[in-house]
């Protein structure tokens, strides 16, 4: 979880974060709340569901992750993670 870091990125002009891992705290409606007027988020959906995930399971992740994320800009939807091998 790399929240406690954000306003470190942003002093050393970061625009975007990657890899934004919500099982690892990293929820993109509080990060839009707190820094989303300094940097742009990119990641949301969960590659623990990519790779055991039901297609249901994923579709409702990446609803979520866009729902927090999507209204007013500044979000990139992808994979929290590196896509691992074995993903679906």
């Amino acid at each position: 979880n790399n929240m406690p870091l954000m306003e470190m990125f942003i002093d050393c002009g970061v625009d975007c974060y990657q890899s934004l891992q919500t099982t690892a705290g990293m929820e993109v409606g509080l990060l839009k709340q707190n820094y989303g007027q300094h940097l742009c988020f990119w990641g949301g959906a969960s590659v623990e569901l990519l790779i055991d995930g039901t297609p249901d399971e994923v579709r409702a992740d990446v609803r979520r992750a866009m729902e927090r994320g999507a209204p007013g800009g500044g979000f990139i939807l992808g994979p929290s993670h590196s896509v691992a091998f074995g993903t679906k």
